[in-house]
């Protein structure tokens, strides 16, 4: 069974996390990114390190958490294309070895099957990064609290934030819901996982202020 590791740190949704708790003597280079491609690795016996933070909005909430990002999308995973290390550190381990460390993104190539809010390409597939993935050491995978990484070949619903350049980054707790797993299916009411999104997204609360911007992918 997975060993589950949570790290507690204060951050807003908009803020990305560098794991500087777990180093000795780190130097933070913020310019530099390290790419690894670790999309054959078998993740499933890694032990998971979850991100606890404070939000500006109600992760409980499905209308905040919808009214918070730009898409939310229902999508299959065609593949994972590896993960990019932002914020990187040369660091000491306990060991006395001097490392690369960074906070993870995995990125992936999704198909849109069906717009929920906003309105992405589903001619082609998109690209999205995924706050969260392998660590550099391949020891462990980093995400947030009540998240997970996507699975190549499965479906979820994606809550998806456009960048500034237009890329898409999916963050945060509950970014990404199966809809394969009925144990997320929700006792509260009989609908499904995604016709419960279609409702938040009609009834969408907007928890904060933020800018915005449109995705290249958009339509």
């Amino acid at each position: 069974m997975k060993k589950k590791i949570v790290i507690g740190v204060s951050v807003l949704v908009f803020a990305f996390c560098i794991f500087c708790g777990r180093l000795i003597n780190g130097n933070i280079n913020n310019d530099k990114i390290q790419s690894k491609d670790f999309s054959d690795i078998d993740i499933s016996d890694l032990p998971v390190s979850q991100i606890k933070g404070d939000f500006l909005y109600d992760i409980n909430s499905l209308e905040e958490a919808v009214g918070i990002v730009d898409y939310v999308f229902l999508g299959k995973v065609e593949s994972n294309s590896g993960t990019d290390y932002e914020d990187v550190v040369t660091a000491e381990d306990a060991d006395g070895n001097l490392k690369n460390m960074g906070t993870p993104y995995t990125n992936y190539s999704v198909s849109v099957l069906e717009n929920i809010k906003g309105n992405l390409r589903s001619d082609i597939a998109i690209q999205l990064k995924k706050h969260g993935g392998i660590t550099s050491d391949q020891k462990e995978i980093f995400v947030f609290e009540k998240d997970f990484l996507p699975e190549v070949g499965k479906k979820y619903i994606f809550l998806v934030y456009a960048q500034p350049d237009g890329s898409l980054l999916v963050s945060g707790p509950n970014s990404n819901v199966s809809i394969e797993n009925k144990m997320q299916m929700r006792s509260r009411t009989n609908q499904n996982i995604l016709d419960e999104y279609k409702e938040a997204a009609k009834n969408e609360v907007i928890p904060a202020e933020r800018e915005r911007f449109i995705s290249k992918y958009e339509e």
